[in-house]
């Protein structure tokens, strides 16, 4: 993902799964019910999510589970700039930046090059395989 003025690379990653790249992108980082509901998962980091997290309630309206941003990319995204999980986070997602990609067979060129990339570009939104 890239910032919509500038061009500037933001997050870089890649699908293995038998859903690819759909599952990983529509279905999770611009799905604003793709949720974290396991407090086990929180950490530190994710303060002020929590304090605005999305209600999950009981159809009697009992407060069941409070979620955050599930996917890493918008769990940063929404760390960095302090924006509401769910909705607000996919909104501002949309709004700020640009989505371009390379569909790829072989599994081991697929990690190589996310990997160079990554190092190439230090992506702000990437956490592991930096230097």
């Amino acid at each position: 993902m890239g910032k919509k003025k500038s061009n500037e690379v933001v997050y870089i990653g890649i699908a293995l799964s038998k859903y690819g790249l759909h599952r990983r992108i529509n279905l999770q980082h611009l799905n604003p019910n793709y949720l974290e509901y396991r407090k086990e998962r929180f950490t530190l980091k994710d303060r002020y999510q929590i304090r605005f997290a999305v209600i999950k309630k009981t159809k009697l309206g009992a407060i069941v589970a409070k979620g955050i941003d599930k996917s890493v990319f918008r769990r940063a995204v929404g760390r960095n700039h302090m924006i509401k999980p769910g909705q607000s986070t996919v909104d501002f997602i949309v709004k700020k930046y640009n989505l371009k990609y390379a569909c790829l067979v072989n599994e081991v060129t697929i990690k190589k090059i996310e990997k160079e990339l990554i190092v190439k570009y230090q992506p702000v939104f990437n956490t592991r395989n930096r230097e």
